[in-house]
């Protein structure tokens, strides 16, 4: 137990650069996406045209729907927060969320 424990030569804790290292790793996955992922099914090479028309027609359907509000206010935000399983989940995940750190 006491491995783990053990600081490494730059000061943190051994296993503390785990998750340095993940968050590395995911950034870097991140800004990979970013370059390699299509930007719209037009430039999607395995679909055929007709499908590549068929999708861009779906994404347009979807995004030019008037029956849709799609701007912030607070009522909204609030009734997110008012259901009992929400409330629930809070008050337990902020006694327990941190139960592991209690102990290191």
């Amino acid at each position: 137990m006491n491995d783990i424990l053990v600081k490494s030569k730059l000061g943190n804790q051994v296993w503390a650069w785990i998750f340095f290292f993940h968050g590395i790793v995911a950034f870097l996955l991140g800004i990979t996406s970013y370059f390699i992922l299509p930007s719209s099914p037009s430039h999607l090479s395995p679909l055929s045209e007709g499908q590549k028309a068929y999708v861009e027609i779906k994404l347009k359907e979807d995004w030019n729907s008037e029956d849709i509000d799609n701007s912030f206010s607070w009522q909204g935000a609030w009734r997110t927060l008012i259901p009992p399983q929400v409330l629930i989940a809070a008050v337990v995940l902020f006694f327990v969320g941190n139960y592991p750190v209690l102990f290191v």
